[in-house]
């Protein structure tokens, strides 16, 4: 069986969307943790964070195997961390300051980790960017409807033979 890997195609078309919904509501850079969202902007589902600026390539910050995501994701900017904690002076570093307003994953966002992010993030403003992120996911691709036809298909043969 072929190994399975999102098109770099697919996920620079991802990148495009979210950050013209990112420009379209003032929001400098969305930092993503949940796994679904990780899988969708990046290729991997490892445990990480990507941070997505309104504008640039997007970091991907990967605690666990750095080999596998370089492998799994055609971002070309991907750093190995040993903590979260070293997230804002990477972007400040990479892209020269961190944006005055940063979106995060409010709608799965537990408030213990929010309130962590507002401690070690020196931001403006955080915005909820769940909304944003569910629009740029919710128009499916030739491709996504494609992989979700194969799955369907795969589903029906395996309810027929059993």
């Amino acid at each position: 069986m072929a190994e399975f890997r999102v098109p770099e195609s697919e996920i620079l078309a991802r990148k495009e969307k979210i950050q013209q919904e990112m420009q379209k509501r003032e929001i400098g850079g969305i930092l993503v943790n949940q796994r679904v969202d990780l899988f969708y902007f990046t290729g991997t589902a490892q445990n990480g964070y990507l941070y997505i600026p309104a504008t640039g390539e997007p970091l991907l910050f990967i605690k666990k195997y750095l080999p596998r995501a370089i492998k799994e994701s055609p971002l070309k900017q991907i750093l190995g961390i040993d903590s979260v904690k070293e997230v804002p002076g990477l972007i400040a570093d990479y892209y020269g300051r961190l944006p005055g307003v940063m979106g995060l994953e409010l709608d799965v966002l537990p408030v213990k980790q929010f309130h962590f992010y507002q401690s070690l993030f020196a931001v403006r403003e955080f915005v909820d960017a769940s909304h944003s992120i569910l629009k740029t996911r919710m128009i499916k691709s030739v491709w996504e409807i494609e992989q979700m036809e194969k799955t369907a298909a795969l589903s029906r043969d395996t309810f027929a033979y059993a």
